[in-house]
């Protein structure tokens, strides 16, 4: 009987966290660039006779009292929304931009990039945008900024650039570092994309359903509300066996 307070502590707790993922996503719907994350549950099986080890008739080693928690990024396409700035580009296809330092680098697909003070093509917060020899683009003083499809930056007929488009073999090992941004690991290859198109004057919008979102929020907490009662049932129960039956 005590192991369904447990039961239900443990399904509050998921629900929390589940909770906290969806609003997380849903504080970042109108970001451009951000990417979803998914929240699965595992339970791992700890008893000799799931391993076969023992007879079937032989008792079980319980389950761990919580469940573990896995989340994953959803690194689907967002909608593309055209912007008519020259310095919002966006990726069709697959690919990230490299912004940060050339030894460190981060990737993102939030191409909302601004000119700096020194003439740099940066990030809002002043993270400079890397080119295919991994250093900073520098935009020249006059002339209209165009970008190609296949991102090379050009001002009045002269090359300046070509951004630093990558398409890691395995998003899966990139880690989250801050809402839009991305780090790999130091082993993970960063070859150019090959089939990533460049769109200037354009943003990729979040790729969060709102609507899909607030359900899930909501079916969370109703899951969360019944765990909680069942834990509140199993303590009156307690209570009954403690104090009631215990005078008879």
């Amino acid at each position: 009987m005590v192991s369904g307070l447990g039961t239900a502590a443990s399904a509050m707790d998921a629900q929390s966290e589940r909770l906290a993922v969806l609003a997380n996503n849903l504080a970042n719907v109108a970001a451009a660039g951000f990417k979803a994350e998914h929240l699965s549950f595992v339970q791992l099986l700890t008893s000799p006779r799931a391993a076969g080890s023992v007879p079937p008739t032989d008792p079980a080693a319980p389950l761990p009292s919580r469940p573990l928690g896995r989340t994953k990024t959803d690194f689907s396409p967002g909608v593309l929304r055209d912007t008519g700035n020259p310095l919002d580009l966006a990726i069709e296809g697959r690919g990230f931009f490299v912004v940060g330092s050339p030894t460190d680098p981060r990737l993102t697909r939030a191409g909302g990039f601004i000119r700096g003070r020194d003439g740099a093509l940066t990030t809002p917060d002043g993270a400079p945008v890397l080119d295919t020899r991994r250093r900073p683009i520098l935009l020249p003083d006059r002339g209209a900024i165009e970008v190609d499809d296949a991102g090379t930056i050009s001002a009045e007929g002269s090359t300046i650039a070509t951004l630093w488009i990558t398409d890691p073999p395995r998003v899966d090992a990139l880690t989250r570092d801050g809402g839009t941004r991305f780090k790999a690991p130091a082993t993970l290859d960063l070859p150019p994309a090959t089939n990533a198109q460049v769109r200037q004057g354009a943003l990729e919008m979040a790729n969060v359903n709102p609507v899909l979102t607030l359900v899930e929020m909501v079916d969370a907490m109703r899951v969360y509300e019944a765990s909680q009662r069942a834990a509140r049932g199993v303590d009156e129960t307690l209570s009954h066996a403690v104090n009631d039956i215990a005078r008879v």
